[in-house]
């Protein structure tokens, strides 16, 4: 395999040079170019097509938002876009809008006024770096047709959703879309770090009919209530003494170097044995989700994916299509007629 090609924009010389540095000491990584603000990072991103990006938030004239926006519209291969920013409570609505806009990730940037030069690269910065790096996109498979089975209208039914690359705006469009006549508990994880998935749900909660807010242990499911994945913690649930479904959160080890992981709910739903789910994979980049759907699906639950070319990027909906672990595949826009269609029946 060639090295991960990387773009580093960042306003700051020095931030730049010492990026520079450190990631060319990696065997596997080579900084192919640098850009001191937003309008550069749009022209270099086109010139040298990188792997990834590593965007400064705040840059003169064109922001990283601006330079976000623009690269993942222009893009016919679509780099990934990792925020690399100082995380401050200021920052945190500018980094979801570059997320809903199609950033990959983000990290936390050290000042250099606490920390060394040598250790402004940290290794989960190298981390996110190598996940992009080695994701590509695979061919989807034939879709199955629709498959039926059995369920009981006692137990709350649960929709559970995954998404990472362009999954806030796709998640604000489908949660906008639906109402209480959906009557379920609804589970969402969407790769976010620690510390932005409170302001996410509020964010989304204010947009929804539905009452939405980050997940937290204990949290009994309830029907049109959504739970948002907390940043470095995976969902799983459970049924407690009284037979209640109930959200876990943990921080065992990442799964394909994630926390949250879709996949972590997903098996934790369909190890559950209740009678009634519904699962749905929107745009993200990588394989997350895939396994989880597929045991999903081999449960005989009904499954769900985004439409391939209407997504950011299409990998994890590619993944699961791979697997034969699809049943339903629909643009956005289609999506919550079919999910609210599938959560109400009596017999799936």
């Amino acid at each position: 395999m060639g090295k991960i090609r990387v773009l580093i924009a960042d306003d700051s010389a020095l931030m730049r040079t010492v990026l520079r540095q450190v990631l060319n000491t990696e065997e596997d990584i080579e900084v192919v170019g640098t850009a001191s603000d937003g309008e550069d990072a749009i022209q270099k991103a086109a010139d040298l097509q990188p792997q990834v990006i590593i965007m400064d938030l705040n840059m003169p004239g064109f922001s990283g938002i601006d330079a976000t926006e623009s690269i993942m519209q222009a893009a016919d291969a679509k780099p990934a876009i990792i925020i690399f920013s100082s995380l401050t409570k200021k920052d945190a609505d500018l980094v979801l809008q570059c997320m809903k806009k199609g950033a990959f990730s983000c990290v936390h940037k050290p000042d250099f006024a606490y920390v060394p030069s040598e250790e402004i690269v940290c290794s989960e910065l190298l981390q996110e770096i190598r996940l992009a790096g080695a994701h590509s996109c695979a061919t989807p498979a034939t879709i199955k047709q629709a498959k039926r089975s059995q369920k009981s209208s006692e137990t709350v039914p649960i929709l559970v959703i995954g998404a990472s690359t362009g999954g806030p705006a796709v998640l604000h469009e489908l949660l906008m879309s639906m109402n209480t006549s959906l009557n379920a508990a609804v589970l969402v994880v969407q790769h976010m770090p620690a510390g932005f998935t409170k302001s996410f749900a509020l964010r989304l909660n204010r947009a929804s009919e539905l009452s939405v807010k980050e997940a937290e242990n204990g949290d009994i499911l309830q029907p049109n209530h959504v739970y948002i994945a907390p940043g470095d913690y995976h969902m799983a649930v459970q049924k407690n003494r009284k037979q209640q479904v109930e959200i876990i959160l943990n921080q065992a080890q990442p799964v394909h170097s994630l926390r949250p992981a879709v996949d972590a709910t997903m098996k934790s739903v369909a190890e559950l044995g209740v009678p009634h789910v519904v699962a749905a994979i929107l745009t993200g980049m990588g394989q997350d989700g895939a396994e989880g759907m597929q045991m999903l699906h081999d449960a005989g639950y009904q499954t769900v994916v985004q439409e391939p070319s209407s997504c950011v990027v299409s990998g994890m909906v590619d993944a699961a299509l791979k697997l034969k672990a699809v049943d339903h595949i629909a643009r956005i826009e289609s999506i919550p007629t079919i999910l609210s269609s599938l959560v109400q029946e009596h017999e799936l």
